[in-house]
């Protein structure tokens, strides 16, 4: 792809978010005797992002630079990575278990990334399960026992 497309297709997908960031933070329901609500500071972050978002967009299509292709080296890990995320939260928003399906997600993304480089062993694949916990139990202490919030 050329590098004018890339940053107008990234621009475009950023609005969509934004889009639904906007929706959330603007229904989202207000506190009585609140002078600045705490939803405030997301609107005003939503409307700066899709104003960027608006003048990047404007510049790539009058942009008279000399058209360069770029290409993205293992694109297939992003799209791994990408629908992973997705699946996660989905997993998440439907279920709960965080910790579980975020146990997996890690050890997922680890399996998909170093099976790339190299062959994976029995050892190998301990290795990045133990790797995985230990992730996930550091997620655990920092969230639900330091700040108490219950993922």
């Amino acid at each position: 792809m050329k590098e004018k497309h890339i940053n107008i297709a990234i621009a475009t997908v950023l609005m969509c978010i934004d889009a639904v960031f906007l929706y959330s933070a603007f229904t989202a329901r207000e506190y009585k005797g609140a002078i600045v609500g705490p939803f405030d500071f997301a609107k005003y972050l939503g409307i700066m992002l899709a104003v960027l978002c608006v003048i990047i967009i404007i510049q790539s299509l009058f942009a008279k630079t000399k058209e360069e292709k770029i290409v993205i080296t293992h694109f297939d890990l992003v799209l791994i990575t990408v629908s992973a995320t997705a699946l996660l939260l989905i997993l998440w928003k439907s279920f709960g278990l965080f910790y579980l399906w975020g146990l997996l997600y890690v050890f997922g993304l680890f399996i998909a990334y170093c099976g790339k480089s190299e062959k994976l062993t029995l050892k190998k694949m301990l290795g990045l399960g133990i790797l995985s916990v230990a992730v996930m139990l550091a997620i655990f202490l920092l969230f639900r026992i330091l700040m108490g919030i219950n993922l």
